[in-house]
């Protein structure tokens, strides 16, 4: 500071030390007596020095940094990143970063009653966890022995994904899918799948499975021209051509010479084929004995008509769709219309028997 009158403006710099500040009047003749007034010069913080700690964290860590003490500081101020928490106001402080948190900078300045010193900075990189999974998609509802696909949206931040399987149910993943086998003593219970990378996991998400048993292979034994299975409900009935529309009963009467075996399916769930029988009684009427049987139109629609060339005799028609069920059963001599209307529509199987001769029909309802 200068001057030359009875007042001063002093500056005191960073540098500044504690002394005295001296007054002398003066004139041409000289100076008078000098008034002294001794001045203690309290000093600024020093500058922060370097902050130590982990400079590459993840999201859910608790780190603790540090900075060497700062000269005449009597408190430090510590800022953190968005998503950092922590509190101090020492040379030290504990950091948690949560599952929010984003990178950027923790800062240190030292203080006392005079102000702030030169802060210092660290830069902080913040991993992020893997996102919350997504709804897994796949078949809540499968047999044992089914094989069966599972997946779930990419999960974000995922650099492997952590699959569980009910107890029974065999397969292996580190991906966004898995094949899932379901052994023939798989129980029912939750998939559950988690995203995973360096940091650590996020949150799961589960699918409830519900495995419905295989039911027992069936045993089929005959009497005469009639087969019977061990199984009292879920029969279907088979023959060397395939399946026998209509023949879901515990017994079946064999209609014309072949192999005969059955396949049980409950809750959705088909078991092993039966053991086979062949029928080789020459008294059964072949398959290649057909009816003179005309059924028209075909597509249908509303109504179907059967007919049977010169036939006096009772005949009787069943009507079956694609899944063995008869929607309908008659009988009838020459000629017979079926009304039609509210069948669904899709595929189905006439089957027209008189004297022992049959003729199967596939038509379908528009």
């Amino acid at each position: 500071g200068s001057s030359n009158v009875d007042s001063i403006v002093v500056t005191y710099s960073n540098t500044a030390v504690s002394g005295d500040i001296t007054a002398t009047g003066t004139n041409s003749c000289g100076n008078g007596s000098t008034s002294t007034l001794s001045v203690t010069v309290n000093p600024l913080p020093a500058n922060a020095g370097s902050i130590t700690g982990s400079t590459n964290v993840c999201q859910g860590d608790t780190v603790v940094y540090r900075v060497s003490p700062i000269a005449d500081a009597s408190t430090y101020l510590w800022t953190l990143p968005a998503g950092a928490i922590g509190s101090s106001n020492a040379d030290s402080i504990i950091v948690a970063f949560s599952n929010t948190a984003n990178s950027g900078d923790i800062t240190v300045i030292g203080t006392n009653s005079c102000g702030n010193g030169n802060s210092s900075s660290i830069t902080v990189t913040v991993n992020p966890l893997p996102a919350n999974a997504g709804s897994i998609l796949g078949s809540t509802n499968v047999c044992q022995g089914d094989t069966i696909t599972y997946r779930v949206p990419p999960i974000a931040d995922a650099t492997s994904y952590l699959w569980t399987l009910p107890t029974g149910a065999i397969g292996s993943s580190n991906a966004d899918s898995i094949v899932v086998i379901y052994s023939n003593t798989a129980i029912s219970g939750d998939i559950t799948v988690t995203g995973s990378n360096s940091c650590g996991i996020g949150s799961t998400s589960t699918i409830s499975v519900t495995v419905n048993p295989k039911p027992a292979t069936p045993i089929i034994s005959v009497n005469g021209f009639v087969l019977t299975s061990s199984a009292s409900i879920g029969n279907q009935w088979y023959d060397q051509n395939g399946l026998i529309i209509g023949a879901n009963g515990q017994t079946y009467t064999a209609t014309s010479n072949g192999t005969y075996y059955s396949i049980v399916t409950l809750l959705g769930c088909e078991s092993d084929s039966s053991n086979n029988i062949n029928i080789t009684t020459t008294g059964i009427e072949s398959n290649t004995n057909e009816l003179g049987v005309s059924i028209f139109p075909n597509p249908f629609k509303n109504d179907l008509s059967i007919q049977i060339d010169g036939n006096n005799e009772s005949a009787r028609v069943e009507i079956v769709n694609t899944s063995g069920q008869i929607v309908y059963d008659g009988t009838f001599s020459n000629s017979l219309i079926v009304q039609t209307d509210h069948f669904a529509k899709g595929i189905y199987f006439v089957k027209v028997q008189s004297e022992g001769l049959f003729k199967i029909i596939k038509l379908i309802k528009n």
